[in-house]
């Protein structure tokens, strides 16, 4: 029996297939060195540019390891001289927050990795690089020069004494810092306490005392919740004094109008005192609640103050419309209720 052909055949590229084969292949070795060029030279800009921004950069060129190596040169020279927090602790900082901006994206652990740091750590060096020294604060630099690192808050670094400490204090806002810098003192705890406690210790107080501003800016809120529905009650208040007004003006007067007028005095009495009482009340716990918050380096007295103006403000003009005569004692709303009443008497019934 015959043996079958085969069907299948090898195809042999000719010389014009090979040499356009050859140069599509050096075409794409071409395209990705390109691009591997390109994205080099973006990662380079993008590294210039962060060292920029901080006010940062290595001796010589600047490249990735090159920030590397002066990263782990100034934490060998730390570790050299056993100093808590200097110069060369927080340059190590500031090079890490360039590097996180600088370095290709998807290799800062690789970073970490070389240089010999945890993220964690890598974080709180970070963290206090960026917020005690004024790295965060250069701008528009001409050109990339070694900077020496300034700190921001020179006292507060002197007393914590170590990074641990310094992070541990970036839980407050640059106000609170400045105050802490200034003062020495700030909600309730002073340098003299950042420097004797530990880092614990020193987060269980910070965080002690941010309950306590927490606590203000809650009792804080509803005294100004309490004040607007007071400033409103009193607005209705003016506007049924105006509707009154209005009807006394245009109606003819009805049966017993003498009798209905001063029934109507009498309720007038009795809404104006409820008013006055409260805003006593309110009064002294505002005064509580403020005393308390310019302790914490807050003040409210601009708001509230005109809160309270805007109360005389409806006052006097009620009496205006009403017709009433100006005491001239420079307090539009007893004036309103002494003249309603006939009295002259500042205190607040009880």
């Amino acid at each position: 029996m015959a043996r079958k052909k085969s069907t299948t055949e090898i195809i042999v590229p000719t010389a014009h297939e090979q040499a356009a084969a050859e140069v599509e292949h050096r075409g794409a070795v071409a395209r990705a060195d390109a691009a591997r060029l390109q994205a080099e030279q973006i990662r380079a800009a993008e590294l210039r540019s962060a060292c920029a921004r901080f006010g940062y950069a290595p001796d010589g060129d600047i490249t990735v390891e090159a920030i590397e190596a002066d990263i782990v040169l100034n934490l060998r020279l730390h570790n050299e001289h056993q100093r808590a927090a200097d110069e060369s602790l927080f340059r190590a900082g500031i090079g890490l927050l360039v590097l996180r901006d600088g370095c290709e994206r998807g290799q800062w652990q690789a970073v970490l990795d070389r240089i010999g740091f945890g993220k964690t750590h890598a974080w709180r060096l970070m963290e206090v690089a960026q917020r005690f020294t004024q790295c965060n604060s250069i701008t528009n630099v001409p050109s990339v020069e070694h900077l020496s690192v300034q700190a921001r808050f020179p006292q507060i670094v002197r007393f914590a004494g170590n990074v641990r400490k310094l992070a541990e204090l970036t839980v407050l806002d640059d106000d609170e810092l400045e105050t802490l810098e200034n003062t020495g003192e700030l909600m309730g705890f002073s340098l003299a306490d950042v420097g004797a406690a530990s880092a614990r210790k020193l987060r269980e107080i910070v965080r002690e005392a941010n309950k306590k501003t927490e606590s203000l800016e809650r009792e804080l809120r509803q005294t100004r919740l309490d004040l607007d529905a007071a400033h409103r009650k009193s607005g209705a208040q003016a506007a049924e004094i105006e509707s009154l007004h209005d009807r006394l003006q245009h109606k003819d007067p009805p049966t017993g109008y003498f009798r209905d007028w001063e029934t109507c005095v009498q309720n007038l009495t009795i809404a104006l005192t409820d008013v006055r009482t409260e805003l006593a009340k309110l009064a002294g716990e505002v005064r509580e609640a403020r005393e308390a918050s310019m302790q914490a380096g807050r003040d409210e007295g601009v708001y509230l103050s005109s809160l309270l103006q805007q109360i005389e403000n409806d006052a006097a003009l009620a009496r205006h419309e009403i017709g009433l005569p100006e005491i001239g004692r420079g307090n539009a709303a007893l004036d309103f209720v002494d003249a309603m009443t006939g009295g002259d008497n500042d205190e607040v019934p009880n």
